[in-house]
């Protein structure tokens, strides 16, 4: 399960820009995917990185948002690859 390139303001339904009214919907549908809040503030950070990439006026402001948007990315797949890892441990247990 690797989101590296996808939209997550499609999974939160624009949580990223202020509208948290669904939130709690789609945190049971995460959670029961095993993604806790962890990973769900990831995502959200990486959101944010996105829309200021978006904005960004200067070389320098964008080369600085793409490391810190990699870095996010990285320890998102990271984080949910663990936890793919421990929930089939735990089916196969």
């Amino acid at each position: 399960m690797i989101f590296a390139g996808a939209n997550f303001t499609y999974l939160f339904g624009g949580v990223a820009g202020g509208n948290r009214d669904n939130c709690a919907g789609q945190e049971s549908i995460l959670k029961s995917a095993h993604i806790i809040p962890e990973e769900m503030e990831l995502l959200r950070q990486i959101e944010g990185l996105k829309k200021s990439l978006d904005f960004s006026t200067t070389e320098m402001e964008r080369k600085a948002l793409r490391q810190q948007l990699a870095e996010k990315l990285t320890n998102l797949n990271v984080r949910l690859e663990q936890n793919r890892k421990k929930h089939l441990t735990k089916r196969s247990s």
